[in-house]
């Protein structure tokens, strides 16, 4: 057995070996497809590709250093064009006491970002929901005696032949206020899925359908990728229930008039078996080798966007600073996509407008 082979071949990050004139001597299988959005080829130069990524220029740079970073990070642009952030590592390679290159080991971080994120999603929507909770139990009581003391009103005054002019106020607040906790009660209940294998994109055809009848004055537009399979395992009812959501407040966001665009893509991954600490151990061995791709959806509107400085608060329900109907509905969908282990969040956009990703997994974990 050829252990030096074995060993590079099952190592599960990419691997680029560089020679000391600046040519590309190796590059494993995995690091080919981490970089299918910035090829790179044995035989190529650095030095010339220096120009396309801070990857090369970095690469480029270190076959003349005799010092060499670890741990850096950086941000490549995946096939897909979204954004990719980077880790790598960097050695020597020598023969003897002569140096004959450089060696860098590289990994897509994008999945330790996302269980991060997810981590921290967890335990907002946890502390949201104890906040939830008691919103409801406070208003529940009062609101039930307001419904008595309204029908105590009613009798009196049906008695006296008296006509209450300020009633129907009184009963449209109490209306809003049992709303509120319905809202809140149905943000309490846990997210139980039910994962079927399922066209997401026909779940948004679906929900377009709807919102586009009724809003005539927003040009909705749908980009599905030629050949690409749009099928998930997913709960399609709750999967729509979060879309519609999403979609309903770019809607709200443009003022029912302007144009809506919903695009989809494919990211993959290397998944890890345990959580990395990134600024230590982000790079050390201890992958799982499992692929893992994820379905993107990406929301776009031409509206005025979302001010700054509410961008952190979106997600949390009956924020005072929004001015967007629907106290709960962009939350929910964050809780929505979370049990499905994935991503809810808001993008930058170079233009007008706002945008929303979504990335799910094609498959659940069993």
């Amino acid at each position: 057995m050829g252990w030096d082979s074995t060993i590079v071949s099952g190592f599960r990050a990419g691997i680029v070996a560089i020679r000391r004139d600046g040519v590309v001597a190796y590059i494993n299988p995995i690091g080919l497809r981490i970089l299918e959005g910035s090829p790179l080829a044995v035989g190529d130069r650095i030095q010339d590709k220096a120009g396309e990524n801070s990857f090369f220029w970095m690469l480029g740079e270190a076959i003349s250093l005799d010092y060499l970073s670890t741990r850096v990070e950086t941000y490549l642009t995946d096939k897909n064009g979204e954004p990719m952030r980077l880790g790598f590592t960097l050695s020597e390679l020598k023969e003897g006491d002569r140096k004959v290159g450089i060696c860098a080991f590289f990994k897509d971080l994008r999945h330790v970002e996302m269980d991060e994120e997810n981590e921290n999603v967890r335990q907002r929507l946890q502390l949201l929901e104890h906040i939830a909770a008691g919103m409801a139990g406070e208003i529940t009581n009062p609101v039930v005696n307001l419904g008595i003391v309204r029908n105590m009103l009613l009798a009196q005054a049906a008695q006296a032949g008296i006509k209450l002019t300020a009633l129907p106020m009184m009963e449209e607040e109490i209306s809003r206020l049992e709303n509120v906790i319905r809202e809140c009660q149905g943000f309490l209940q846990p997210v139980k899925l039910n994962p079927q294998e399922s066209r997401v994109d026909v779940i948004i055809d679906e929900i377009v359908a709807k919102l586009s009848a009724l809003h005539t004055g927003v040009e909705f537009k749908v980009c599905k990728p030629e050949g690409m399979d749009l099928s998930a395992e997913v709960d399609p009812g709750l999967l729509a229930k979060a879309l519609t959501s999403i979609v309903a407040n770019a809607v709200d966001a443009c003022k029912a008039k302007g144009g809506i665009e919903i695009t989809f893509a494919l990211s993959r991954h290397f998944s890890d078996l345990v959580r990395l600490d990134r600024e230590v151990r982000s790079l050390l061995p201890g992958h799982s080798g499992k692929e893992e791709e994820f379905l993107r959806i990406v929301i776009r509107n031409d509206g005025p966007g979302i001010p700054g400085g509410i961008r952190d608060r979106i997600f949390i329900p009956f924020d005072p600073a929004r001015k967007s109907k629907g106290g709960i509905g962009l939350p929910v969908a964050q809780k929505i996509v979370s049990a499905h282990g994935g991503i809810l969040e808001l993008g930058e956009t170079a233009k007008k407008g706002s945008e929303f990703s979504v990335k799910i997994p094609i498959k659940q974990k069993r």
